[in-house]
This record gives structure tokens, C-alpha cells and sequence, in this order.
């Protein structure tokens, strides 16, 4: 099993979509790339930056993403819940 902290934030962004939205991740209607540029979050997050937090909203939710955790309305998915 690939540990969360390995998956490149736009995974962990879309497991946690799901787990909110209580759904598969291939049945969210809508696809990430839709709502963020996906290559360059998963590049700021690859970058030597130790710190790096990325906020936006996702249909009038606030997704906060950092090294960690994802956030969705201040709710927090991350490591084993």
C-alpha cells in the first residue's frame, strides 16, 4: 500500500473529494483538472520548499492543501482517519 504522504497532492486531493462527497473518486461530477491546473499544484508540491499550502474552491467549498493534509471545509483528510 503507497503511504498518502507519496501520492502526489492531486491524488490525495481526489481521495478526499470522494470521502466529502461520500462517493468513488471516478463518480465526483467533476473532474480536478476542471477546477486547478493539476500539473503545476503537483509541481509546486514536488518543488525543495519545505512549507507550501495551496487554497481554492472547489463548487463553494474551500479545499486547503499542504504537505499533510487536505482540507475541505475546514474538515481534514489525512493519514488514517
Amino acid at each position: 500500500m503507497i503511504e498518502d504522504d507519496a501520492l502526489p497532492p492531486s491524488v490525495r486531493i481526489v481521495e478526499a473529494l470522494a470521502r466529502y462527497y461520500d462517493t468513488d473518486p471516478l463518480a465526483l461530477p467533476f473532474t480536478l483538472e476542471e477546477k486547478i491546473d493539476t500539473d503545476a499544484l503537483d509541481a509546486l508540491f514536488a518543488s525543495d520548499r519545505r512549507s507550501v499550502s495551496v487554497t481554492f474552491t472547489v463548487d463553494d467549498h474551500r479545499v486547503a492543501v499542504t504537505r499533510e493534509t487536505v482540507s475541505i471545509d475546514g474538515r481534514e483528510f489525512g493519514g488514517e482517519e
